[in-house]
């Protein structure tokens, strides 16, 4: 985070693991780990250091529509998700089985 935006946090726990495999240009295997943080200062925007990224505050309820990237995060946060301390990680793979 403090890369990304220059806010430290708190990381808490893992909430959900997602596991992919795809093509862009070429094959391309991913792992992508959710976790809980609290910024370590009050803060009410979160602005990026980089170009061409964004963040901001939404409403759960529009989650379904925004395009959040990889798809199985966004279906985990418009089904709900989970917030704090849970008690075991969800765990999400797109490899199919062989």
């Amino acid at each position: 985070m403090i890369e990304e935006t220059g806010v430290s946090v708190t990381v808490g726990s893992p909430l959900l693991c997602v596991e992919l495999s795809f093509h862009d240009h070429k094959p391309r295997h991913e792992y992508s780990v959710v976790f809980h943080v609290e910024p370590a200062e009050p803060t009410d925007d979160v602005v990026s250091l980089e170009d061409g990224i964004s963040f901001e505050w939404v409403p759960l309820a529009v989650v379904p529509d925004l395009d959040i990237r990889p798809e199985p995060i966004r279906a985990w946060l418009a089904a709900g998700g989970q917030s704090g301390d849970a008690p075991q990680v969800a765990w999400i793979s797109g490899i199919a089985e062989h």
